[in-house]
């Protein structure tokens, strides 16, 4: 009987232990990119979203994808090619985004992971096509 109390303070230990950690935020990212493009159709891939800013950077990111929302009609999915941007939706960090045309931000840019204290580049990524999401009328 003596055991007892101490049994129970581990069973209390390791019940705590047990507890869900929150949800990373790249399944934070994933759950709201589903959200944002419900009642949306997919159109066909464009390479360059049009007329959106050069140094625009994302709404928001997973970590293979980056979101730009035009408005609430009207969403750009970019799959990211390269292994930089995998901290992209950590709220500690920034994005850049660098355009290589005068058409908008297109195929082929970069997008570049900075720290937002140090300004240090923790990463790069190439954004691939981008597909469309526009709400169904």
């Amino acid at each position: 009987m003596r055991n007892f109390p101490m049994i129970a303070a581990a069973a209390t230990l390791i019940a705590g232990c047990t507890q869900a950690p929150p949800p990373p935020q790249s399944m934070q990212g994933s759950v709201r990119l589903q959200q944002l493009l419900a009642g949306k159709a997919a159109g066909a891939a464009t390479n360059c979203i049009p007329g959106f800013r050069a140094n625009g950077a994302p709404s928001f990111v997973t970590p293979t994808q980056a979101v730009f929302v035009v408005n609430p009609a009207l969403v750009y999915v970019s799959d990211v090619q390269g292994s930089g941007c995998e901290d992209a939706a950590d709220p500690d960090n920034i994005i850049v985004t660098k355009s290589s045309s005068s058409l908008g931000l297109c195929q082929g840019d970069t997008m570049r992971i900075l720290d937002l204290q140090t300004k240090v580049v923790k990463g790069a990524c190439t954004l691939s096509e981008f597909v469309p999401y526009r709400r169904a009328s």
